[in-house]
């Protein structure tokens, strides 16, 4: 009796200190999750910093050049830096509809930059309309990059710190106590609240981007169920899935995730799925990335085959860019041997390993459908007339490229080279000679 008296105690005391240290290394394992989910939201501040630093000064240099070339060159620059920054943006544990007028403005500065740097390769003048929008391009890149410095002063002072503004997100517009301790926040999205009507009513304006997906189908999932999907990606990871956010305002409706890990090598990944389909509508993953293994060719192989893994099938490399030992590959959808580059996707994949490591597929989600298969109303060599003679043409392809509002033209696609550049000439094949030639050409260079 008095053995079993000693008993009891003894494992009741064997299991509280069972507890206490399971609980001491439980606390020690969330918070280094937490100081981990910090530094790699600070970098993605960082980088959104210097991103948009750089934007603000490419304009600035665009609007200073005379020379179209010169022009090209800025306009591609800043093209770069406005996409990046806005991926950054959309890592931070930010409210997205709080943001989404800074984002749009990034995505749009990053569309119009391209888009005039076409006609600048071809050595086009901008208008005077477009020095007055490039003019006031500028005054935004340096309102938002006054208002970033801003936010980035009450990071240093530890006014807060991103698990703060993860959990008020959602309050800082309707608390006045709220908006008071995110002061800085609220003046870096105030510059936007006429943004873009008041400068723009081109092909990137919002009318835009309010277009129904077409590419959108099955039922809608619940945010478990996306989540189960998430688990089910990272089956061979220890990977924690917490979803941060419901994004219902915007004409693709999503569930945002943060995924974390154990992995030291491995950070954090951010996943948006579609409440349509459960489609991945945004996907990144921080890791360190190690001396390159893997050629272009092998890695471009290794998207195509994970896009098909997802379902979508039939999608073909455009060109891809190499950064950092990541190469990052535009896909297009292939039919019929057309070209269907409204329908597009791209995917980042690390050239150590060849882990896919990002997925951008907006573009294809909002275009994809069915078409009937156009037919040419020229032959190519009709259409070949119009490359200029000076380009020495390697490919000849039928593709179908989006318009200025929404829609869609049939041309032929050259792939030319000149002065170790690569060009993509793009001529219409929908329409027939009347009298004077009406072809319309586009060209821009590619990092092929």
């Amino acid at each position: 009796m008095k053995a079993r008296n000693f008993v009891a105690p003894t494992l009741v005391f064997l299991m509280l200190i069972g507890l206490t240290v399971y609980g001491v290394y439980y606390n020690k394992m969330a918070r280094d999750y937490e100081i981990a989910l910090e530094n790699q939201y600070n970098r993605a501040f960082t980088d959104l910093v210097e991103h948009t630093s750089s934007v603000e000064e490419y304009l600035l240099k665009a609007l200073a050049t005379g020379t179209p070339q010169k022009r090209a060159q800025l306009l591609e620059n800043a093209w770069n830096s406005a996409t990046q920054a806005a991926a950054c943006l959309s890592m931070l544990p930010m409210n997205h509809n709080m943001m989404s007028k800074v984002q749009n403005f990034l995505v749009q500065i990053g569309d119009i930059s391209y888009s005039w740097n076409n006609g600048a390769i071809r050595g086009e003048k901008i208008t005077d309309d477009d020095y007055k929008t490039l003019t006031q391009l500028y005054g935004y890149a340096t309102e938002l990059n006054s208002g970033l410095y801003e936010v980035y002063a009450d990071f240093t002072s530890q006014r807060y710190n991103w698990r703060d503004i993860q959990k008020d997100s959602d309050k800082i517009f309707s608390s006045d106590t709220v908006l008071e301790k995110y002061e800085s926040l609220s003046k870096l999205t105030k510059p936007f609240e006429n943004y873009p009507a008041l400068i723009y009513d081109g092909p990137f304006s919002t009318h835009m981007s309010d277009i129904k997906p077409k590419g959108l189908k099955g039922d809608k999932i619940t945010k478990e169920q996306g989540a189960e999907k998430i688990y089910k990606y990272f089956s061979d990871r220890k990977a924690t899935v917490n979803m941060t956010e419901n994004n219902r305002n915007a004409n693709i409706k999503t569930y945002s995730y943060t995924v974390s890990f154990e992995e030291e090598d491995v950070h954090v990944a951010y996943v948006d799925l579609t409440e349509v389909g459960g489609m991945v509508y945004y996907y990144l993953l921080y890791r360190d990335i190690g001396e390159p293994n893997l050629s272009a060719e092998e890695v471009t192989q290794i998207g195509k085959d994970f896009l098909a893994r997802l379902g979508v099938v039939d999608m073909e490399p455009s060109y891809h860019i190499i950064e950092d030992n990541i190469a990052t590959i535009n896909y297009v959808y292939v039919k019929d041997g057309v070209r269907y580059y409204p329908d597009m996707m791209k995917v980042k994949v690390a050239l150590d390993t060849g882990e896919v490591i990002g997925l951008e597929s907006h573009a294809y989600i909002t275009s994809h459908h069915d078409r009937e298969t156009p037919t040419p109303k020229i032959t190519a060599e009709e259409a070949l007339e119009k490359v200029s003679p000076l380009l020495t043409v390697e490919e000849v392809n039928k593709a179908v490229i989006p318009n200025d509002y929404g829609g869609e033209h049939f041309v032929y696609e050259f792939k030319c080279t000149k002065d170790d550049r690569n060009f993509l000439v793009y001529t219409l094949a929908e329409v027939k000679k009347r009298g004077r030639e009406t072809y319309k050409k586009r060209a821009f260079s590619t990092a092929v």
